[in-house]
């Protein structure tokens, strides 16, 4: 909803809809449930037994380089996929122009892992987008 220039408040949007960003993902990696079975059972007005959930971290990281507009090569990626990650990509190909805007097409891709350590799962959440390299 928003404000009209006389204050009176104005609906523009009125639907349940999922998060983005792959939030639904972690989700699921996390709890180690379908969290999307939940959620499409909930819109249908079924009622689905709740398992017992998994107490894991899950996180993403995107490979935001704000500065890139066009790269040739990524190096860094096999390595990465010898860590245990639940998922790699890379949104752009070689040679491909980046969009200024809106900003998150700057995120030339991303790696998603989880574990049961939340400092372990940040740590190398931030190592393997050290080792990613866009050139």
């Amino acid at each position: 909803m928003r404000l009209r220039r006389d204050g009176e408040p104005v609906l523009m949007e009125i639907a349940a809809r999922l998060a983005g960003d792959k939030i639904g993902d972690l989700l699921c990696l996390s709890r180690d449930i379908n969290y999307f079975d939940y959620v499409y059972a909930a819109y249908l007005g079924i009622e689905l037994p709740l398992e017992e959930m998994k107490n894991n971290y899950a996180g993403i990281r995107f490979f935001y380089r704000p500065h890139t507009d066009m790269f040739t090569t990524v190096t860094g990626v096999d390595a990465v996929k010898l860590q245990a990650v639940e998922d790699i990509a890379i949104y752009y190909k070689a040679n491909e122009a980046i969009p200024e805007f809106p900003k998150p097409l700057r995120r030339l891709g991303h790696v998603i892992a989880k574990s049961d350590n939340y400092n372990k799962l940040s740590q190398m959440l931030h190592d393997i987008d050290s080792v990613i390299h866009f050139n």
